[in-house]
């Protein structure tokens, strides 16, 4: 596509782009503890999904962002838009966000939405690259997908950085991780309503010094993926989150209860809810799942393990 010019001098290599944001899971996540700024410090395993929302990103004159449901709060995509065209001198977009990955969910939605918009403005305007943690903590990932989290990430705004590997899970076991996610079945499963990360965080802390001590280890749960070892990695998926979410809504148990029932050979909480991840043998598996709860839940979605988190449709 023939690049045009505007009047801030900068060229437009694209005039139109149309992007997919991949969503995110957690198969594991604890808290380690707060740093000295008294922010979360997480010990997370994260992994792209193709379940993804539709971004369409244009050239124009300003910033403009429309979406295909209401949101309630700060539209965070919105925001970077704006801050980027003000900190590069960028001429705008028109963008619109075509919602499919559930709202309040721990898919990462809003953080997948954001990292569409900063792929977009940089491939329609080409300015170099920054710290984009500061719009949100997800969203670095989100831009790389595939497999990360293996790291301390920490949440409530600090930059995630990553460590190299925590508990022996290094560079080289994420792409053997890679590999094996590809042949697994993945199934999302969604109640009705939502749960805001702010709120867990908060009841978290009231009731974490009476939670329970589990063995679960994020190393013990990459290992028994990569070999095909069903019952070890049910045994280590895991999220310290979902007690909270359970004292927000008692109900959400029987979710879990339900994928596995349905042939899930493990399930558990992403993010901070309330939707969770069920990980089956193969994709036929997931899809007999789906079928058998589809109708009992708000959002019942199979879907695959994706190495892009922002991926071009146009």
């Amino acid at each position: 596509m023939q690049a045009i010019g505007n009047e801030c001098g900068k060229k437009e290599m694209f005039s139109k782009l149309v992007l997919k944001a991949n969503a995110k899971i957690n198969l594991f996540l604890k808290v380690k503890g707060l740093d000295g700024r008294g922010f979360h410090v997480l010990e997370t395993l994260t992994a792209s999904v193709g379940l993804c929302d539709f971004v369409e990103i244009a050239a124009a004159s300003g910033v403009k962002v429309a979406m295909s449901v209401p949101i309630d709060g700060k539209n965070n995509a919105e925001a970077a838009a704006q801050d980027l065209v003000s900190k590069y001198g960028l001429k705008g977009a028109d963008i619109y966000i075509k919602k499919n990955i559930p709202i309040a969910s721990g898919l990462g939605g809003s953080s997948a939405d954001t990292a569409a918009v900063i792929y977009g403005l940089k491939k329609i305007y080409g300015f170099e690259n920054g710290d984009y943690s500061v719009y949100g903590d997800d969203v670095p990932f989100m831009l790389k997908g595939g497999i990360g989290g293996i790291y301390e990430a920490r949440c409530g705004g600090e930059p995630s950085k990553p460590k190299g590997g925590i508990g022996g899970v290094a560079e080289a076991y994420a792409e053997k991780l890679s590999e094996s996610l590809r042949a697994y079945g993945i199934l999302i499963v969604k109640p009705s309503g939502g749960m805001l990360t702010k709120d867990i965080f908060e009841i978290y802390d009231r009731i974490k010094d009476g939670l329970p001590d589990n063995p679960a280890r994020l190393d013990a749960l990459a290992g028994a993926l990569i070999k095909g070892d069903k019952r070890a990695a049910a045994d280590n998926m895991y999220n310290e989150l979902y007690y909270a979410a359970l004292k927000a809504d008692p109900d959400i148990e029987t979710v879990r209860r339900d994928i596995l029932r349905a042939g899930a050979f493990g399930a558990v909480m992403t993010g901070s809810g309330n939707a969770f991840v069920g990980l089956f043998g193969g994709r036929q598996g997931a899809e007999a799942a789906e079928a058998e709860l589809k109708g009992r839940y708000h959002d019942v979605i199979v879907c695959g393990y994706a190495d892009r988190g922002i991926e071009e449709v146009l």
